[in-house]
């Protein structure tokens, strides 16, 4: 039996914010495949270094759910995905380098509302959760992959 307790929350009208670092993807993708992002006010950030390192752009893309895509390197994603751009203009600025509290309210306004969902390697959780905590989130649960 598979148990674990990085589970969305009973209750489908809660908005989550889904925030994957790299390999943190994994764990989101079983909520990907079970239509999850369709059925809830959802949105799967995806952290990455490049647009090569970017794991499940297809299931990403046909998720039917808002997906951003922060690439550190500032490359655009693949086609059919959304850059999480932050800056002025129509477009704002590619997303470039890590993520901070303020792009990340920039990105999710109402992230303070929102149950976010963290994973990644430890260090990018760490991080991450302090850019998350900077920008109002109040209820955050962590998944860490180790060795990576």
């Amino acid at each position: 039996m598979v148990a674990g307790d990085f589970v969305l929350p009973r209750d489908p009208q809660r908005p989550v914010l889904l925030i994957a670092a790299g390999i943190g993807i994994t764990p989101f993708v079983s909520h990907l495949a079970s239509g999850a992002p369709r059925e809830r006010n959802a949105v799967l950030l995806v952290l990455a270094r490049s647009r090569d390192e970017l794991a499940y752009a297809d299931e990403l893309r046909n998720s039917g759910g808002r997906v951003l895509v922060w690439l550190a390197d500032g490359s655009e994603p693949p086609p059919g995905l959304a850059c999480a751009a932050v800056g002025s203009g129509p477009g704002g600025s590619a997303a470039r380098g890590q993520l901070d509290g303020d792009a990340l309210t920039a990105l999710v306004p109402d992230i303070g509302g929102r149950d976010v969902y963290v994973s990644g390697s430890p260090g990018s959780v760490a991080s991450i959760r302090r850019a998350a905590r900077s920008a109002g989130a109040r209820r955050i649960r962590t998944d860490s992959f180790s060795g990576y």
